[in-house]
């Protein structure tokens, strides 16, 4: 189980099995809609036939139990790339679409498709619709088809607020984790940089989400966000941003009306933020999410709800994940003039050097059976996961 250990740094691998059994168990449907809804599929014919068998099939092997989809309509507009053909025939159809699944071509033209996928979902937000966008070229891989089209019913069912599953930790992980998590309200920040199309005019764009209730069954309806956008490339952002971000996010979740009693802990995960950017990012983000909870404090709707918000004084846990880790490698020999390094994802070897760790922070990286592996870096833990050895929960939660 414990590959690599030096001082506090860690390198933990562990199987599906081991750690699946303890925490992930599938209970049906927890939550669902009041009514079933209507399912919109857009896009090519050939490609709508192969997409409409796949989900079909998803919710004959899942056998939920609940009837969560009444029926599933077939569009194939003379245009695709025609955002008002698309919203002409939703506003004459009579039916009420709940979900809209578009299959972008973007074989075609990858910038076109991107600036497409924009649309639609914009497009769905203003007819009070979810919206998911899957590419072409996405279903031309036979061997992958099935599951990317599974995973995909995974995203839309949590869109639409059907909860499938239930995290259960057993006894003795919960009295050795010493907080309730289900008092805990979790953020997740991160920022995408523009890949696809070239340019130093697109911005980056800032994503800040929480999700504050019943942690081990997760709903949408409990997810708040907010967005801002940053300059190009730029990673960390502003001081005034992330507070205004938080404030904003805090007051969504406080807003609803289940929530009656204030969050003991906040657990921050923020990813892609490399050593170099450590300072910056304590200084800012870190420092601004301090300060948007002081001020959050002086809220006069805020105090009107929660009488001892005055007294609120939450702890923080700021953790950082890094994901970009080469972990499965070989020499590729098949041309003997010039062997060259390749990644090889049979291959069970795994390097951890000195280099990898700061030693500055606690730090560890986990891979749970054949997945990427993430690193965690604990920035400020005043919950104390780390001397608990709830590694594992920090994984899972992230």
């Amino acid at each position: 189980q414990l590959a690599f250990k030096r001082n506090t740094h860690s390198y933990l691998k562990c199987s599906e099995q081991d750690v699946g059994h303890e925490w992930v168990n599938i209970h049906g449907v927890i939550k669902a809609p009041s009514q079933p809804i209507h399912a919109l599929l857009v896009g090519q014919y050939r490609l709508l036939q192969i997409l409409h068998t796949l989900i079909k099939d998803y919710f004959n092997k899942r056998k939920f139990g609940v009837k969560l989809i009444d029926a599933i309509e077939e569009y194939v507009p003379n245009n695709i790339w025609d955002v008002a053909e698309l919203e002409r025939y939703i506003k004459h159809n009579k039916r009420r679409f709940g979900l809209v699944i578009v299959v972008i071509p973007f074989s075609e033209n990858a910038a076109k498709g991107s600036l497409f996928k924009r649309q639609i979902h914009r497009l769905c937000i203003e007819h009070d619709m979810r919206s998911q966008c899957i590419t072409d070229d996405r279903l031309q891989d036979r061997k992958k088809t099935r599951s990317i089209v599974y995973g995909m019913m995974s995203d839309s069912m949590y869109k639409v607020g059907v909860t499938t599953y239930k995290m259960c930790p057993n006894l003795q992980l919960r009295q050795r984790l010493g907080f309730d998590l289900n008092d805990t309200m979790f953020f997740g920040l991160d920022v995408c940089h523009p890949t696809k199309i070239k340019s130093t005019l697109r911005p980056s764009i800032v994503v800040l989400t929480s999700l504050y209730g019943d942690i081990f069954s997760p709903n949408v309806h409990q997810q708040k966000s907010a967005m801002h956008l940053n300059n190009n490339l730029v990673e960390i952002s502003s001081y005034k941003a992330i507070r205004l971000m938080t404030e904003n996010v805090v007051r969504q979740q406080f807003a609803r009306n289940n929530v009656q009693h204030l969050p003991a802990n906040i657990v921050m995960f923020r990813d892609g933020v490399s050593e170099s950017q450590f300072g910056e990012m304590i200084s800012k983000e870190l420092t601004a999410v301090k300060r948007a909870i002081s001020d959050l404090r002086q809220c006069p709707k805020l105090q009107k709800k929660f009488k001892d918000i005055g007294k609120w004084k939450p702890s923080i846990t700021w953790i950082l994940t890094q994901k970009r880790i080469l972990d499965r490698f070989s020499v590729d020999r098949s041309d003997a003039q010039s062997a060259s390094i390749r990644l090889d994802k049979h291959s069970p070897c795994f390097l951890v050097t000195d280099g990898l760790m700061s030693g500055d922070f606690y730090e560890f990286i986990m891979q749970i059976g054949q997945r990427t592996p993430k690193k965690y870096i604990f920035m400020s833990d005043p919950l104390g996961i780390q001397q608990k050895s709830c590694l594992d929960v920090a994984h899972f939660l992230y």
